[in-house]
Parts: structure tokens; sequence; C-alpha cells
């Protein structure tokens, strides 16, 4: 990753709406930080002018180059709350300041094209969605030449591999006293996010053996330390996984 030398805040002035109404300061892990000299990028809110519900918000990297913007509505939610709701194109850029991700957003709903791009400027993939529902999509290789369509770069990853993550669960998974005597054997499946910190959450069963055996594969999936978080064009996403627990007695 390219160190940028800092430049004087006042610099960027001239670049930011007049409208600007907040400055936030992000560092490398994406969390707030107190000033310019602690920070990777930062972010500029601008009110519209023309339309009190609407803001836009820009990202920059400390270079001055726009990193990537996206405008708002705010609407009520379901809870009656106000919020932001993305409405419009949202687009990033990589540092080098070729386009990297162009989405259309309705409402807050992904609707019409989502497309990423490689560093060298080469469409990546290509996906249309209707109302948040994927509809069909293509990948492409650095050349341009259309591959098989994955919608990720990265999956999650336990750390050292699925092999560690059986071993994990191997030692650390306490087959119920009373099912063994019963003799009861099952498999639970699982699915549970991981997020963009690699933390695991909303963890569901989706096939169960009984309910005595799916709450400890529960238990042992909450003791998961963190995972190396699935990638989308070059950042983090949170992503659902599917993890099968297995109960068998040796014979």
């Amino acid at each position: 990753m390219k160190v940028k030398k800092y430049i004087p805040f006042f610099l960027f002035i001239i670049s930011i709406p007049i409208h600007a109404q907040d400055t936030t300061y992000f560092d490398v892990k994406n969390k707030s930080v107190e000033t310019l000299k602690l920070a990777k990028y930062f972010r500029v809110i601008a009110n519209d002018p023309t339309d009190s519900l609407r803001k836009t918000y820009k990202f920059f990297y400390l270079s001055g180059q726009l990193k990537g913007e996206y405008s708002c509505i705010n609407l009520l939610n379901e809870k009656l709350q106000l919020r932001d709701i993305i409405d419009g194109k949202l687009k990033k850029w990589y540092e080098n300041g070729n386009i990297q991700r162009e989405t259309e957003y309705k409402g807050g709903k992904i609707d019409g094209l989502n497309l990423a791009y490689w560093e060298n400027g080469q469409l990546k993939r290509m996906e249309n969605y209707s109302n948040s529902k994927f509809i069909n999509g293509k990948s492409y290789n650095l050349e341009g030449k259309e591959i098989q369509y994955s919608p990720i770069d990265e999956m999650p990853e336990f750390p050292g591999g699925e092999k560690a993550l059986m071993n994990y669960i191997s030692i650390n998974l306490k087959y119920p006293v009373k099912m063994q005597k019963k003799g009861i054997q099952g498999k639970s499946i699982l699915k549970f996010v991981v997020g963009k910190d690699g933390s695991i959450t909303k963890i569901e069963i989706i096939r169960s053996a009984t309910s005595v055996l799916d709450d400890e594969a529960i238990r042992v999936v909450k003791s998961l330390p963190k995972w190396k978080p699935g990638m989308l064009d070059g950042e983090p996403v949170s992503v659902y996984y599917t993890l099968p627990v297995n109960f068998k007695l040796e014979n």
C-alpha cells in the first residue's frame, strides 16, 4: 500500500462543496479518528441546496483524490425513525484515480447495474439487480476475457484454513452425554455471517439434528475466533457461510 505525503488541509477547501456540513476522519481500519494526522482518508457530508432531504457523502484520500461518493435521502423507516437511504449512483475510485465501482440504488436498494473494475480500469464484474434481487452477472479477468462468474473475490477464511476449522470443531465440540447414551447421531447445518471485521454473527440452524445437538453446534460456532473476512473489489464485506457439524458415535 502506497504511503501518501500529508498535504495541508486548506488545500482541500476549494474542492469541497460550499454547503459542506461535516467532516470526519478515518484510519486504515475505517474507524473514526480525531485529526487528519491520524487519518487514512476523510469524509465530507454536503446538503443539497435544492432538496432539504438529500445529502451527498464524499470520501477523499489524503492526496485529495476522490475515494467515493453517493447521495442519500432522509426518510422514515418502518420504526418511524429518520435515516439516510442511498438513492442514486454510488461510485468508488482507486487511489490512482481509476474507477473501482459503480452501483445504481433506488430507495436504499440496488436497482440496475452494479459494475466493478480492476485497478487498471478493465471491467471486472457486471451484475444486474432489480429491487436488490440479483438477476444475472458476468466476471472478467485483467485482460478483459470473460471467466466463470464469482459474486465476490475471496470467501471468508478461518485462521489456518478449512483443515484448521475442522480441527478446532473436533477439539472443542462436546458430544452431549445423554445423546451418546441414547445412541443419537446427526448433523446440524448452520448458517452465519462472517462480518467485515471477521467476527461471527447471525447464527442460525438451517437443518436440525436434534435441539440438544443443535445447541451444542451453536455453542461451538459462537466460540470461533475471528476469521479473515470476505473481500469484494478489494474491500472487506460481510458474507454468509454455511457449516455442517457432525455428531457421530465411534464404533
